[in-house]
């Protein structure tokens, strides 16, 4: 079967085609036939690639139909660290157990009861406190600069509440070869930091089509767009420094943290690397007097902070 280039506008994909033949052996009753065809379909999931929606959507359904199905009921015994556990029968597919991270190491000793095979799978999730993760670099490049509202350059590190300024985030195309559809930039910003939403203030702007959708979130902005070959494309976000306080904004060479990536799969990605510096920004005495002294501007005023 030849394989349909995932970025083709239509539904139809390899991966679509081998949930579709899983479902047909189901429905033939072709168990055998079917188990091994899963074992394709499993696969192609668990593969860090480009998925789209249809192609995600069939494939979850026909592993569905297959549990549905073929699953027997579930009969083991555990022991964690030890200690036996309440021994598990059920007639489910899936049985899932939250297991407490202190202590930090130990030993899970499953037996299986039934007569079917059993599948275990301990899996591990992990948040770092402080983000050291290197800078990737795939066919990418991301720069980014702040500036005033007049354009001129700024830094960040001791910035005044209230203060409007811009964040220019620039990404370009370096492969030389190939053109990238459906990039999705992703800009987390510090907590103290609001984003001014041109589109809330003034509902007649134009927006830019340098991009085909952009999401605006509280802490976040959500840039997807597609890059031709060579082609650079630049990004602006108004941003107001609205809390005093000290915050900690994730930076590499002044550059926020940021990912440029394929939607559904990471095709081609940049990524800046992190280092967490702390950024401080001051309050001025008449925020703390009254009302009638506060400097204008949206947002300040909001939160009474100690000096």
């Amino acid at each position: 079967m030849p394989l349909i280039p995932p970025q083709n506008y239509i539904y139809g994909s390899y991966d679509r085609d081998e949930a579709m033949i899983l479902e047909t052996l189901l429905l033939m009753n072709r168990d055998q036939a079917a188990l091994q065809q899963a074992k394709k379909v499993s696969k192609n999931l668990t593969e860090e690639n480009w998925f789209s929606t249809q192609s995600t959507a069939f494939s979850l359904m026909a592993m569905g139909r297959l549990a549905e199905k073929l699953s027997g009921t579930l009969d083991f015994n555990w022991t964690w660290n030890g200690k036996q556990q309440p021994v598990v029968k059920s007639a489910k597919a899936v049985f899932a157990k939250e297991l407490s991270t202190s202590p930090a190491s130990g030993n899970i000793i499953v037996k299986n009861e039934s007569k079917g095979a059993l599948s275990v799978d301990l899996i591990t999730r992990t948040q770092l406190l402080n983000d050291t993760l290197p800078a990737i670099s795939n066919n990418l490049r991301l720069d980014v600069k702040y500036t005033d509202m007049n354009g001129a350059t700024i830094s960040i590190d001791d910035i005044k509440q209230g203060t409007d300024f811009m964040a220019v985030i620039t990404v370009g195309n370096i492969s030389g070869s190939t053109a990238y559809s459906n990039l999705a930039l992703t800009h987390i910003l510090p907590s103290g930091w609001e984003i001014y939403n041109d589109r809330l203030m003034i509902p007649e702007a134009t927006p830019t089509r340098e991009y085909t959708y952009q999401d605006i979130r509280d802490d976040r902005v959500l840039t997807y767009f597609d890059l031709r070959r060579s082609e650079l494309k630049k990004f602006t976000i108004r941003l107001q420094a609205t809390y005093a306080g000290n915050f900690i904004c994730r930076l590499s060479s002044a550059k926020p943290c940021m990912t440029v990536r394929h939607r559904h799969g990471p095709r081609r990605e940049e990524r800046l690397s992190v280092n967490n510096i702390p950024l401080r920004q001051t309050i001025q005495l008449p925020l703390l007097l009254g009302r009638e002294g506060w400097p204008k501007g949206r947002g300040v005023g909001k939160k009474r902070v100690p000096y």
